[in-house]
């Protein structure tokens, strides 16, 4: 018993030294070596930077300006396809997924349409017709590669010599392969093509690319000012309408 007496006192006199020491010594420093989580220099968010709405696109499809993937091939050279427009040929199909569409004024005061395919490569382009002069100038200003079924011996007298002297790539039906009939459609409303087919036959001339495509200044964001760039004064339009022969 006595030595439990005694060793219940030895803590109590501990306890009592230890506050004192404390009342007298004033506040400790206590001294340690912070962990490696809280010496880090505390992450903060980068700013990004904020686009003039009135710059142009630099990451977008040159003719079209829709936003390009990572890695996209903007040098591959643009196809322009003569697609039917008489109301028998209709609907077109593709011409939604081009990047540019033409409509020019032929014979008979129908209208037949050049489509520009570079951002999107459709499987099923149509219907296919024929070349006309105006493609001379409209192929080699987007830098592209002409695909047509025919066209007159004037035409085609022209057209390959501007060929033949490197100023675009032409691809007729009537010698490049590619092309097929399909058969919910009567001749010659249902000539079509692809995309693909079109892109190996300038892979096979090792034409598939044009360096120096146009790129018409597209503005960074669709969601802009109506009075941006130069627009002062312009409203949102909601519809465009051309009058025209109402059976065509």
């Amino acid at each position: 018993m006595h030595v439990a007496r005694s060793y219940l006192r030895a803590p109590t006199l501990l306890l009592a030294t230890a506050l004192i020491a404390a009342a007298c010594g004033g506040p400790k420093t206590i001294e340690f070596a912070p962990s490696p989580a809280s010496s880090a220099t505390p992450a903060t968010a980068t700013p990004r930077a904020t686009l003039d709405p009135a710059a142009a696109c630099e990451e977008c499809w040159p003719l079209s300006g829709l936003p390009t993937a990572a890695g996209a091939a903007t040098n591959r050279k643009p196809l322009l396809i003569k697609i039917d427009n008489a109301p028998a040929a209709r609907p077109h199909y593709a011409i939604t997924q081009a990047d540019m569409v033409f409509e020019i004024i032929v014979e008979g005061g129908v209208t037949r349409l050049a489509a520009v395919f570079q951002a999107q490569d459709p499987a099923t382009i149509g219907g296919v017709r024929s070349a006309r002069l105006v493609d001379r100038s409209l192929t080699p200003m987007v830098r592209g590669a002409l695909v047509y079924s025919g066209t007159s011996a004037y035409a085609w007298s022209l057209i390959s010599k501007d060929a033949d002297q490197g100023k675009y790539v032409e691809l007729s039906a009537d010698h490049a392969q590619g092309y097929f009939r399909v058969n919910f459609r009567a001749a010659p409303y249902n000539l079509f093509t692809s995309a693909a087919n079109q892109r190996q036959n300038l892979k096979q001339l090792g034409a598939e690319t044009a360096n120096d495509i146009p790129k018409w200044g597209f503005l960074v964001s669709a969601d802009h000012p109506a009075t941006l760039a130069g627009m002062t004064g312009g409203v949102p339009a909601t519809e465009i309408t051309i009058p025209y022969r109402a059976d065509t």
